[in-house]
């Protein structure tokens, strides 16, 4: 994540107006029985807790920096793990509030919304986008 920005950086500043959105996972706040992920846990928690340098550094040029955290999306990865259908599915299903599982536009429409003029305000946050299981 760093280096990404680290790289975009002299775009997004000769460019004028730019937003920097970084992902993380809902798994950097809530474990799963289900899913053997305790290194991306662990990798994840890292980007959406500690110090996210890209919020900082995004200060004095203006550039809002925000993160989103996902749960579990409905990909072909998620698929081959065994994540997407069967037990495993319902268990993690009954952990949201909305009843399924995401897919890749909930995630999307968020991102491109933080991206946006609409969200010139918004900066220096983690946003759960998981359907309602981190309210649980």
């Amino acid at each position: 994540m760093f280096l990404a920005c680290q790289a975009a950086w002299p775009l997004m500043t000769a460019g004028g107006h730019a937003s920097i959105v970084n992902f993380a996972s809902v798994n950097a706040f809530r474990g799963s029985r289900q899913l053997a992920m305790v290194a991306h846990w662990r990798g994840q928690g890292r980007r959406a807790r500690d110090d996210p340098p890209a919020r900082r550094r995004g200060r004095p040029a203006r550039h809002p920096a925000n993160s989103i955290a996902p749960g579990l999306i409905r990909t072909a990865a998620t698929a081959v793990a065994g994540a997407t259908e069967g037990a495993i599915s319902q268990q993690i299903i009954a952990r949201t509030l909305l009843g399924r599982l995401g897919v890749p536009d909930d995630i999307a429409w968020f991102a491109v919304y933080l991206a946006s003029d609409e969200a010139s305000w918004v900066t220096g946050a983690n946003f759960d986008i998981d359907g309602g299981v981190t309210a649980v």
